[in-house]
């Protein structure tokens, strides 16, 4: 693991980057006329917003158990991150996967099932 004074460089580029890359995503989905990209991305990003509000309880939580841990905030701030981000991107893949609309499933790769039968 990194020290914590490396860690945070790391996490503000890694959370900067899946933004704009979600921003990106959204709005090719968007123009495409694509609503079920859209509709994915849009959930994604919505639970980034959300990780940013989840984030404050895990570091109260921090907080209340450093007097047993010995942790410092400069120690968990980054770990509390992680936390925050990483449980939310769980969360939105898994309701993605649980809403999504049915589709024929060919290894990897999901078609519709018009486009399935040949129809445009």
């Amino acid at each position: 693991m990194a020290p914590p004074d490396q860690a945070h460089p790391a996490l503000v580029w890694c959370s900067g980057g899946c933004e704009c890359a979600h921003d990106e995503l959204w709005n090719a989905g968007n123009r495409g006329r694509e609503v079920a990209l859209h509709r994915e991305w849009m959930i994604r990003a919505f639970s980034i917003g959300l990780a940013v509000a989840t984030i404050r309880p895990i570091v109260g939580f921090f907080f209340a158990t450093a007097r047993f841990t010995g942790l410092t905030p400069y120690e968990f701030f980054g770990t509390a991150f992680w936390i925050g981000f990483v449980l939310h991107l769980i969360a939105a893949e898994v309701w993605i996967q649980w809403t999504r609309p049915h589709a024929f499933k060919i290894s990897s790769l999901y078609l519709r099932k018009e486009n399935y039968h040949g129809d445009a």
